[in-house]
């Protein structure tokens, strides 16, 4: 059985008892739906959403400081729980608590194999004749289109971006004369921490691309701006 990584939590710019006063906030006010979730008009979430976000930039959780959604979502949930048990006279110890509970639960989740999808809209012999690109310690094979479509998952993947755009333009995404595919492996508990862990190595790889093929100089008077570098974020990125 795999060790589970130890955790702790701090806070950063505030102390306990202005994290408290946010807290507090919170709880008092969530109303929650019999399956738990939280219900309310558009308003209710803009308020929640406000204190959340406060709370959740002062809260540091170790190992997952560099997930930052992750621990937004952990907070979130820790704070459901604490409502759910009802506290009268809520004390920051009581959150401590239920989002310890919550990180351990995560971090108890087994880690699977992910690959994941990362077009680069570079196209040509430069890249076409690399077999893989490695950023640090994290190797980017590249693919083909052909290899992508086997990849299981991948039907309901096409069929969900036929949905979000023209058919016409979603072929154009599965081109090589647009996209070269490039494919990471990882291991993950969930698809989001499995993709976290990807997409910054991925774009530090554009940011270097362009850094080593942009202009020196450029001078834009009129019309639309355009950027320096021609690698930009893909349209769309998948997770298997």
């Amino acid at each position: 059985m795999a060790k589970i990584p130890k955790s702790s939590i701090s806070l950063t710019r505030i102390s306990p008892q202005q994290a408290l006063h946010y807290l507090t906030q919170l709880v008092d006010l969530m109303t929650l739906n019999a399956d738990g979730s939280v219900k309310g008009p558009l308003p209710l979430f803009l308020l929640l959403d406000a204190r959340l976000e406060i709370l959740a930039s002062n809260v540091a959780v170790d190992p997952l400081t560099d997930q930052k959604d992750l621990v937004r979502h952990l907070i979130f949930s820790a704070i459901v729980r604490v409502k759910k048990k009802g506290a009268d006279n809520l004390q920051w110890d009581d959150f401590q608590r239920a989002l310890s509970e919550k990180i351990g639960e995560y971090l108890a989740k087994p880690q699977v194999r992910y690959q994941l999808l990362f077009p680069l809209n570079l196209s040509g012999d430069w890249i076409s004749n690399k077999r893989w690109i490695k950023v640090f310690e994290v190797r980017f094979q590249r693919s083909s289109w052909g290899r992508i479509r086997r990849l299981l998952g991948w039907e309901g993947f096409r069929q969900e971006i036929e949905k979000s755009v023209e058919k016409s333009k979603a072929k154009d995404l599965f081109s090589e004369n647009y996209f070269t595919p490039f494919v990471l492996d990882v291991a993950a508990r969930t698809r989001e921490e499995a993709f976290h862990r990807g997409s910054s190595y991925f774009d530090l790889l554009r940011a270097t691309i362009n850094w080593i093929t942009m202009r020196a100089f450029s001078r834009q008077l009129v019309g639309r701006p355009s950027p320096f570098g021609a690698c930009l974020p893909p349209p769309i990125y998948g997770v298997f």
